[in-house]
Parts: structure tokens; C-alpha cells; sequence
């Protein structure tokens, strides 16, 4: 089994700092290319860095451009949803696509990971 990279860096920090005597585990998130570690290591919060997501997302649109059902917009600023801001889908035409197909069809996780390696060999 090829673990994906997200998965392996999550592995790599959980063993560390189980290392270190604090409980930690290594999550590995399904259709992502990504990983996340919970632990009860104390940790001195900072502030959010902008790392310009919401600027790629704007340019790119290669999700919305390859989704089947059109459920994600092609324009559009983020909007609140349960609390967190994001760019929300259209979850009724997607799942009404995901019925027919009779499965989630990942098309706009896989080529947003696609995009992302191509964008990190550039």
C-alpha cells in the first residue's frame, strides 16, 4: 500500500512526539492528499497566516470547471457555512449526481490534487 504523503508527514509528526511522552495520533484523510495529527501536547496558539488559498482558488476554478454536476460556482466570494467560511457547493445537485452515479465521484478533490503537484514541480 503506497501511503500518501499528507499521511506519512502526519505519521512522522505523531511518532515525534509520541517521542517526546505526550499521546499523539496520526490521521489520514480519506480522497485528500493530507493528514492530521490530535495531540495533547500544550501548544502556544498564533495567528493565521495567509498563504493565498483564497487567490489561487479565485484564479483557478479548475474544480468548479471539472465538476460533472456544475455544483461548485465558477464566481463567487466565500460565505459563512455552519459557522466557517468557505465556498460552499451546491450539496443538492451533488448529491442528485453522486445518486445516479451511485458513489461521491471525488472529481473536484482529484484534480485539485492534481493541479497542486503540477504546481509544486513548477
Amino acid at each position: 500500500m503506497i501511503m500518501q504523503e499528507g499521511g506519512y508527514i502526519a505519521t512522522q509528526l505523531a511518532s515525534f512526539i509520541a517521542n517526546l511522552g505526550y499521546p499523539a495520533t496520526a490521521n489520514h484523510l480519506r480522497h485528500y492528499e493530507s493528514g492530521a495529527v490530535t495531540t495533547e501536547l500544550p501548544l502556544i496558539p498564533d495567528n493565521p497566516v495567509d498563504i493565498g488559498v483564497e487567490d489561487f482558488r479565485r484564479i483557478c476554478k479548475r474544480c468548479a470547471v471539472c465538476c460533472p454536476s456544475n455544483s461548485i460556482p465558477l464566481d463567487g466570494d466565500q460565505t459563512v457555512v455552519n459557522g466557517t467560511l468557505r465556498w460552499e457547493r451546491n450539496a443538492e445537485t451533488s448529491f442528485e449526481y453522486w445518486g445516479s452515479i451511485g458513489t461521491d465521484c471525488t472529481v473536484c478533490m482529484r484534480v485539485r490534487q492534481r493541479r497542486s503537484r503540477q504546481t509544486e514541480k513548477s
